[in-house]
């Protein structure tokens, strides 16, 4: 309950972070959305979490972690628009910690660095699409 009270002060930071640093089109896609679709991306993040504390005991290479990426992956760019692609890959490490701080993620160390580790080897397979260069749909890195 601390952390849902903790993301709504926190969301006005938020969208002024995402506004400034990567379009204001996505500030509006991700913040000006009606309640039926807040509660959808609330449970998204929810069966996210749930995903990586689940696979986060095994491999952060195994295939399954690969599918669940790609479509956590595929999700985000569907609301990001080509401004925010761009400047995301421009984005320091202070303002990278900057967000962290204005997001909670209900992660441990241990799942966290899983993760990290599972989106290094997502990047290093398929790319990141959109953001490096690589197609939009990661299936056609695979062919």
């Amino acid at each position: 309950m601390f952390l849902l009270i903790r993301n709504m002060l926190q969301e006005d930071k938020q969208r002024s972070w995402v506004a400034e640093h990567l379009s204001e089109h996505t500030a509006t896609a991700l913040f000006d959305i009606s309640q039926d679709a807040a509660a959808e991306l609330d449970l998204e993040m929810l069966a996210f979490t749930e995903a990586v504390k689940r696979l986060s005991t095994g491999k952060p290479d195994a295939l399954e972690a690969e599918e669940m990426l790609r479509f956590y992956v595929q999700r985000i760019l569907d609301f990001l628009d080509d401004q925010a692609l761009a400047n995301f890959a421009h984005i320091s490490e202070d303002q990278h910690d900057h967000l962290n701080q204005l997001v909670d993620m209900p992660l441990n160390e241990r799942e966290t660095t899983w993760l990290n580790e599972a989106l290094a080897h997502y990047a290093s397979k398929f790319g990141l699409p959109g953001i490096d260069g690589h197609s939009i749909d990661p299936k056609e890195e695979q062919r």
